[in-house]
């Protein structure tokens, strides 16, 4: 008893600094990546070094993940395994270690975290669509950002999933009678990846249709520089140059996140337009990328726009970076 409780202690230690020393390893190589995204952007070649930066920052979350995983799940067979030990030696301290120690739920816990995740995940992914309240604006595109951490786990989902299941069938879970446990958390984990994903189908389809309304509502700025137009030969340099003689004031995107409508005249995504505009709803989810709704007066979209997807909404059209 006394030996196996230091062996267990080096054994966790030693998961945990492997741990530690491949969070490192990936943040350098993420920072090293920054440098060379940069650096590509300044030479021209925005398309291609993106395109290989994301790759690239892929395959090292993935790696994080799965190394996380195997330690979490290695480490809660290791635990669960002692408590069975514990609990033959002596009950009653056994209750007092278990309160201590980090046991897996069984077989309601799992099954809760997975809805409470999914109901967090979807407030955050939409609140920042709503129409009201307006002072929470920025603070929702930014809990959007938040999200991220319920993404990793739809990514680590189908690792956990075999993961769970592998350690379920092991010889010292099968001994300590833990194999069940595990196997309801594999099937939590399965659940959770697919209702995750069916859910960010959805969330997308949600933010289609708020992007539309959000298009119609600026039919009235689209049909003001129009006006504008036909009185003076040219748009205007900026859209307050329409008040009050077009509008009486510049109407907001009825989207809380993203309440303005910005304005270029002469250029858009691709390049220089004499004698035009683009019209467009800056639509950042959280600094972890850029989309953008956009609008131009002949309607003619690409199909990508600097290597990113186009997406027809009414008039406008959704980049999604």
């Amino acid at each position: 008893m006394t030996s196996e409780k230091p062996k267990s202690e080096s054994r966790k230690k030693g998961l945990l600094s492997f741990l530690l020393v491949y969070y490192l390893i990936s943040i350098i190589m993420s920072l090293v990546l920054s440098l060379v995204f940069v650096f590509f952007i300044d030479s021209g070649t925005t398309g291609k070094a993106g395109f290989t930066f994301v790759i690239m920052e892929i395959f090292i979350f993935i790696g994080i993940i799965i190394a996380t995983v195997m330690v979490v799940i290695k480490h809660q067979v290791l635990s669960l395994a002692q408590d069975k030990d514990d609990d033959t030696l002596d009950e009653q301290n056994t209750e007092q270690q278990q309160r201590k120690r980090w046991t897996i739920p069984h077989p309601y816990g799992p099954w809760i975290i997975v809805v409470l995740a999914l109901v967090v995940s979807f407030i955050l992914q939409n609140m920042c669509l709503l129409g009201w309240p307006r002072f929470l604006g920025g603070f929702s595109v930014y809990l959007l950002f938040m999200n991220l951490v319920f993404g990793f786990g739809f990514l680590a989902s189908p690792i956990c999933f075999i993961g769970y299941l592998v350690f379920s069938a092991s010889k010292q879970c099968r001994l300590s009678g833990n194999s069940k446990k595990l196997i309801n958390n594999s099937i939590a984990w399965l659940v959770y990846g697919v209702l995750f994903f069916m859910m960010m189908r959805a969330s997308l389809k949600i933010r289609s249709n708020t992007f539309d309304k959000a298009g119609k509502r600026g039919e009235t700025i689209i049909t003001a520089l129009e006006k504008y137009k036909s009185d003076k030969g040219e748009y205007p340099s900026e859209l307050t140059g329409l008040v009050p003689d077009n509008l009486s004031e510049i109407p907001w995107t009825g989207i809380i996140g993203y309440p303005e409508y910005v304005y270029r005249r002469g250029d858009n995504d691709i390049q220089e337009i004499e004698g035009s505009y683009e019209l467009r709803i800056n639509c950042t989810s959280g600094g972890i990328n850029f989309d953008r709704f956009i609008y131009w007066p002949n309607e003619k979209y690409p199909d990508t726009v600097q290597g990113n997807w186009i997406e027809r909404i009414g008039k406008w059209a959704y980049v999604h970076e």
